[in-house]
């Protein structure tokens, strides 16, 4: 199983976190992992951060919403 780990496009305030949006996409998808290697420690789990490198939707400023939305983790099974 897949698990990619994705953010928005606004930068983490470095000022406050010791991270980028790269390494937040990498934390968010190993939490996802985690939880599922808990329960199902019979997959084999690939685990992938993307940054900000593959929108699900344009982002619009007008709308919270578009930011939302690429913040995510997609599970991919049997690819």
């Amino acid at each position: 199983m897949q698990v990619g780990g994705h953010t928005d496009s606004r930068p983490v305030d470095r000022s406050q976190y010791d991270f980028d949006n790269q390494q937040l996409s990498e934390h968010r998808a190993q939490a996802v992992a985690a939880a599922l290697a808990a329960d199902r420690p019979d997959l084999t789990l690939e685990v992938e951060g993307f940054g900000d490198e593959q929108p699900a939707v344009s982002e619009d400023p007008d709308d919270p919403s578009t930011y939302a939305a690429n913040r995510r983790v997609e599970l991919r099974y049997g690819e």
